[in-house]
């Protein structure tokens, strides 16, 4: 194919140092054409200030099911040792640590939150997919519509062992 494209004058070989195959100039405009295009064109700036209001909404969202998981545990004692994990360890592979139950020993709720739009669209790295995976049912997924927190009958959408749940789902 490539001594038909070169006979034809698609190609041109150009030679030197290094020889190379080049598209003929007469050609160029319908292959750009072809290619695929960018989406969008961000500058730095815009991408700086896009990586805040996401780190701004990150943060909402954890303040949130903070608030929420020392709701739902009405132990005290246990309420009062829930912490957000990732102000102390990013790479843990979950935003906080919490309990099952209001009779729980130890920490045994892994909690990955995750700020989501009205597309419910959200980046599950690869190190919080391991973790998930490694914590089984101990990992909890909350999703988290920052439009609807100010409402009282508001609660997040909970996954339990999402490793399991969503890569085993057709869906």
């Amino acid at each position: 194919v490539r001594n038909v494209l070169i006979s034809q004058g698609f190609f041109e070989i150009k030679r030197g140092l290094l020889s190379c195959i080049c598209i003929n100039p007469i050609f160029e405009n319908i292959v750009s054409g072809l290619c695929k295009k960018s989406k969008k064109i961000i500058s730095l700036n815009q991408l700086k200030a896009d990586l805040e209001k996401k780190a701004i909404a990150g943060e909402k969202a954890e303040e949130y099911v903070l608030d929420f998981e020392k709701k739902r545990i009405t132990n005290s004692n246990l309420s009062e040792k829930i912490r957000i994990i990732s102000e102390i360890d990013v790479c843990a592979g979950y935003d906080l640590l919490s309990f099952e139950s209001d009779n729980s020993i130890c920490y045994d709720r892994f909690i990955e939150v995750k700020a989501i739009s009205r597309q419910h669209g959200f980046y599950w790295s690869s190190n919080e997919l391991e973790i998930a995976r490694l914590k089984g049912a101990y990992y909890h997924l909350y999703l988290v519509d920052l439009s609807k927190i100010n409402r009282p009958d508001y609660g997040p959408t909970i996954m339990t062992d999402p490793a399991n749940v969503i890569m085993q789902s057709d869906d």
